[in-house]
């Protein structure tokens, strides 16, 4: 008979870096989430100037129309396992399943707000499918792929037409290693900025498809910039049934434990720009 293998502690799990938890602003205060949040946007675009002779005659001023609301919807993200009930307490099951939610919660929400939610990155809805209050369409700032940095630079350029604060570039993860070879990556404490400071997210769940949602050509990828990206989030909760099958099943004598928690990722829809560029 063989011997069994020795049974040794689970190796470390370090979560990965520079993602879209590392770019975004956490927001700690407690309230009711599960059906989104809604805001009072800050202002978009630059100021307006009038001539500053006495003699010269003020042109018309322009003014921005009302306050408006902006919204972002929940994502409710949840990770569990089944297994055989002997020798697991429920504490080691619940464990397990806060160890599988918190391997891979950020990448999970990074796929949804890239592609699925209200205020979601990239977004392309016909004219006649508009509707009124919806969040308007991503601006694509080249139809062929540029370079990364030609890329940063018209993405950069956008927000700051467009934005009086620090922004947000996403991109998928594959793209850092070229953003790095071009010297486009400063840090800051536990983040990767761009030379002008702003906020890069390499997303390990970005799937790198453009606003139609068709996959990016072999060889190139997409950026997207935003205002000030901030998230909130409620504690890991366990999913229970009123049914005991839900969490125990005596038929075959398993366990199933889910672990499972909201989030909120919301920014000023003042921007949101993409552009293609070559990985070469």
């Amino acid at each position: 008979m063989a011997v069994p293998a020795l049974i040794v502690p689970t190796p470390p799990l370090t979560p990965a870096r520079f993602g879209l938890g590392s770019a975004a602003d956490p927001i700690t205060e407690t309230g009711r989430i599960a059906s989104g949040v809604a805001w009072e946007p800050n202002p978009c675009g630059p100021a307006h100037t009038d001539p500053a002779l006495c003699g010269d005659t003020p042109t018309a001023r322009e003014l921005d129309a009302g306050i408006g609301l902006d919204e972002a919807d929940a994502i409710r993200v949840y990770a569990g396992f089944t297994c055989s009930a002997v020798g697991l307490s429920q504490d080691q099951m619940t464990g397990r399943a806060t160890l599988a939610l918190s391997s891979g919660e950020w990448a999970a929400v990074e796929a949804a707000v890239w592609s699925s939610t209200y205020l979601r990155l990239m977004r392309d809805v016909a004219a006649e499918d508009m509707v009124p209050g919806d969040p308007p369409n991503t601006v694509v700032l080249s139809e062929t792929p540029v370079s990364v940095t030609r890329g940063l630079g018209l993405v950069e350029g956008f927000l700051g037409a467009h934005y009086g604060g620090i922004g947000v570039v996403h991109a998928p993860r594959m793209v850092a290693a070229h953003a790095g070879t071009a010297q486009l990556l400063g840090t800051e404490p536990g983040r990767l900025v761009t030379p002008l400071g702003n906020r890069w997210s390499f997303g390990s769940g970005y799937p790198n498809t453009g606003p139609d949602g068709t996959a990016a050509a072999a060889g190139t990828a997409w950026l997207v910039v935003t205002g000030a990206v901030t998230f909130r989030r409620t504690p890991v909760t366990f999913r229970r049934s009123p049914s005991p099958r839900e969490v125990f099943d005596p038929s075959t004598n398993t366990f199933r434990a889910v672990a499972e928690r909201a989030y909120v990722v919301a920014w000023d829809d003042c921007v949101r720009a993409a552009v293609p560029i070559t990985l070469t």
